[in-house]
């Protein structure tokens, strides 16, 4: 982990020593193999955590706001990311969509198999569950996404009578909104 440049030196002990005690947990060895590839790096523009596949990214501000267990999944998660090449598998689509597909893919596996404890704030379903692809789960979230937009453009366009210029203003607005 790099020392220099850091904002919270305190922060980046705590994370090491959380690695540290990965390492040394048999059960976490397939995370940690993968994990032991990746550089980890305090990038306070983030605001969570991240990875590119190369660098695992943490703001420190957001990880002293969770314990030892939560930061275990978050780095088995950006590790599993990796792993699925869902770096890769974003390419050509709607990227906020494409993230969350990601997310319930691998926080469904990380619960199922019991690794640390998801933060209050993961995504988890059990519609979007790890019987399913990245692909499929994006595929239901993007035709969630358009009819949701279809119902906002129809309530949009009944808009107010005798406002010329203003019918149909905001359903327009829904439709650019996703893509």
């Amino acid at each position: 982990m790099e020392t220099m440049k850091l904002h919270n030196v305190n922060e980046s002990k705590r994370l090491e020593s959380i690695i540290d005690y990965m390492i040394m947990d048999s059960r976490l060895a397939f995370y940690i193999a993968l994990f032991l590839r990746l550089n980890v790096k305090e990038d306070i523009t983030v605001n969570t955590f991240e990875t590119d596949g190369k660098f695992i990214y943490y703001n420190p501000e957001f990880s002293k706001e969770h314990d030892t267990q939560e930061i275990i999944f978050i780095f088995a998660h950006e590790v599993l990311h990796c792993a699925l090449y869902h770096i890769f598998r974003l390419a050509g689509k709607n990227r906020v969509i494409a993230n969350m597909a990601a997310d319930y893919i691998v926080n469904a596996i990380l619960v199922r198999d019991k690794i640390g404890k998801p933060p209050k704030s993961v995504l988890l379903s059990e519609k979007y569950n790890d019987s399913m692809s990245f692909e499929d789960i994006y595929a239901a979230l993007l035709r969630e996404a358009m009819e949701q937009q279809n119902q906002q453009g129809q309530t949009g366009q009944q808009g107010q009578t005798g406002q010329q210029g203003q019918t149909g203003q905001q359903g327009q607005q829904g439709q650019t909104g996703q893509q």
